[in-house]
């Protein structure tokens, strides 16, 4: 066990990723009890957003709304990106409607969506009421997806442009819409209909002639998927192919939204805990907060075919007891 740890922290040692220790964590709160918001900014500008999201998990309702008022709307959205569907729940309970929306223009749309879905109903309209018609369509229609497939974990801030620009006229587009997209090292290229018919990287497009066209240095060889095709098969597409992204694409090969590999990642842990998860009979669904009811719900069906196979396998022991014997 001694050597364990001792690997452990040599592992840790070798890591080299500010995460918030104990005098990260002291300094935090030390700031929440003074209501120091310069502090509390600094301390935030030095460590990573989920370890606040993580440390934030035990706060109770005092301190978390303490900690909303204190943190501003771009560090709140940062964070909520990071968090659990608890926390999540927990920290917009807390917040106005005006200062939620306020937030989401921070955070990607895909996570704006997975948010607003784990909301109550209610809560969700209200929010809905407020938007503008541009965001209200977007979040309708990656909310319409199943959670677990392309159309449920793709984003809609790509950059998409036609084929018929000039490499200068591709640069000035990407100089202003960039700001506001998740991925700019792969521009995709659309034809006069729209539809998605190749990928130009960022870095052939930045060494190549000012008049040349878009679509001269583009690659044809494009791997999407459409929205419902299952994560799990998306994530076995990113890794074949070693992609950085994945356009999502309908039946009329129109662009809707691109899969990032950060998305593949958190897919690939899911799957395999899901996986693990049902080795032992468990649902991935049941956590230590599950009643007892709910884990009896959960596991019975396993349970019974546990049952019946430990049955079966009596069975047959009892027919060929004479031929063991």
């Amino acid at each position: 066990m001694a050597e364990e740890d001792e690997k452990e922290r040599d592992d840790n040692e070798q890591i080299n990723v500010p995460q918030l220790d104990e005098e990260g964590i002291h300094e935090f709160k030390d700031a929440l009890a003074r209501s120091d918001q310069q502090e509390l900014e600094e301390v935030y500008e030095r460590y990573q957003p989920i370890d606040f999201a993580s440390e934030m998990e035990d706060f109770d309702d005092e301190e978390m709304a303490q900690t909303c008022a204190l943190f501003s709307d771009e560090e709140l959205g940062e964070i909520l990106e990071e968090a659990d569907e608890d926390l999540q729940g927990r920290m917009i309970g807390l917040l106005d409607n005006g200062r939620v929306l306020r937030i989401f223009k921070y955070m990607q749309k895909d996570n704006v969506a997975d948010l607003l879905g784990a909301l109550p109903t209610d809560r969700r309209k209200q929010l809905f009421n407020l938007m503008s018609g541009g965001d209200k369509r977007t979040l309708h229609e990656l909310l319409g997806y199943s959670e677990d497939s392309a159309g449920g974990i793709m984003t809609t801030a790509y950059i998409a442009l036609s084929k018929d620009l000039t490499i200068a006229e591709t640069i000035q587009k990407i100089k202003a819409i960039g700001p506001r997209t998740e991925v700019i090292e792969i521009i995709y290229v659309l034809n006069e209909q729209k539809q998605l018919i190749g990928t130009a990287d960022l870095r052939d497009i930045l060494i190549a002639d000012n008049n040349d066209k878009l679509e001269t240095i583009m690659d044809d060889q494009v791997v999407s998927v459409e929205p419902e095709v299952d994560q799990e098969q998306v994530s076995l597409l990113v890794s074949k192919y070693d992609l950085q992204a994945i356009p999502v694409v309908n039946k009329r090969k129109a662009m809707l939204g691109i899969i990032t590999v950060d998305d593949i990642i958190d897919v690939i842990v899911e799957e395999h805990t899901e996986d693990m998860l049902q080795m032992a009979g468990v649902d991935k669904e049941e956590s230590v907060n599950s009643t007892f009811m709910e884990s009896v719900k959960l596991r019975l069906p396993w349970l019974l075919v546990n049952l019946l196979t430990a049955f079966l396998a009596a069975f047959t022991i009892k027919a060929f007891n004479s031929t063991i014997e």
